[in-house]
């Protein structure tokens, strides 16, 4: 049985200081049968030039006006001509056994739509930083940290097309920044989702990236939260009320940091509650469900709880206050 093609969706705006690298890492591949669909979407600078000075029979190089990053991947998709389907981001690298791995896993696991892989964070010129992503392999872990936040690097990303067709693509109704976690969210719901756990990606910090630059990132990523943990307990026969949705949104708001848009006393009884109907669906639907996922998300809870407090007391006196109550509230 011959290889299955994989392509590779890299879209590109602005990038000429890194695409060299993220082109020479996708050539490198030690698995050979892909196809690389380039899409420079309306670049400034001189992004073009660099990609255009690779020759490879592999390259399908595409240029358009700017139309963001969803539009882009999209388009690209569209193009595909892959049994799967695999992410990179102009600025990141992966290693060369990256593409062997995935394939093989997805060939090997029938049943599973979607397989990322853990990342080395390195800085702007590729320089370790000893920070790691790294995420639950496992599907119930990965579905269950999906309802509160995004446990997959997107550039180490590779989905089966079959199965991308069936649920669609980049919700481009959403906001840019959370358009890979709403896709990651609707493929667990429906297909079996994994992580590797080698290092397969270099994982580019850079300060124009769009979590260090969207002031509202808190905000945005608690909306999408929001949503998925309202269609938990709705899917587990808990009645949404116009009350529990708001205890909700209180609930995704704080474990996100974005204290501004939390009412000054928000009652935390109502957070305690949500947080118990959460873990409660949870066992209900699986039962290999580990624990451990739902204290590692009380500890994040219970961290941006005491940082509200702190930021909300007028006075030393009152802080010391907030933060002996924070302690009985936790104890």
């Amino acid at each position: 049985m011959a290889d299955p093609l994989v392509s590779v969706l890299l879209p590109v705006y602005n990038a000429e200081k890194y695409i060299a690298d993220s082109i020479r890492s996708m050539l490198a591949q030690t698995y050979k049968n892909f196809e690389l669909i380039i899409i420079n979407d309306g670049s400034k600078d001189k992004s073009g030039d660099v990609i255009r000075g690779f020759e490879d029979s592999r390259i399908r190089y595409y240029e358009q006006e700017n139309a963001g990053m969803g539009a882009t991947l999209n388009r690209a998709i569209a193009l595909a001509q892959g049994e799967f389907i695999a992410r990179q981001d102009a600025d990141d690298v992966s290693l060369p056994d990256r593409f062997a791995l995935q394939v093989a896993f997805l060939k090997a696991e029938e049943g599973y739509g979607l397989v990322g892989a853990h990342a080395a964070i390195v800085d702007e010129n590729l320089k370790p930083t000893g920070r790691f992503h790294a995420h639950p392999l496992l599907h119930t872990d990965l579905a269950y940290d999906l309802l509160f936040d995004n446990p997959f690097v997107h550039s180490a990303v590779m989905m089966r097309k079959s199965m991308l067709d069936k649920i669609g693509p980049y919700d481009l109704t959403k906001a840019s920044l959370i358009q890979d976690y709403e896709l990651w969210t609707r493929f667990a719901r429906k297909f079996r989702i994994a992580n590797l756990e080698e290092n397969l990606v270099l994982y580019r910090e850079v300060t124009s990236g769009m979590s260090q630059t969207t002031r509202n990132y808190g905000e945005v990523v608690a909306k999408q939260a929001e949503e998925n943990i309202g269609w938990l307990l709705g899917n587990s026969g808990e009645k949404l009320t116009p009350e529990l949705r708001q205890h909700i949104r209180e609930f995704c708001l704080l474990y996100h940091g974005a204290f501004a848009l939390l009412p000054k006393q928000p009652d935390r009884a109502q957070m305690r509650f949500v947080a118990k109907q959460i873990e409660q669906s949870v066992q209900q639907k699986w039962i290999d469900f580990n624990a451990s996922r739902a204290q590692m998300h009380q500890i994040k809870l219970a961290k941006h709880w005491r940082d509200y407090l702190i930021g909300h007391a007028d006075t030393p006196a009152m802080k010391r206050f907030w933060l002996r109550l924070e302690r009985k509230l936790m104890g």
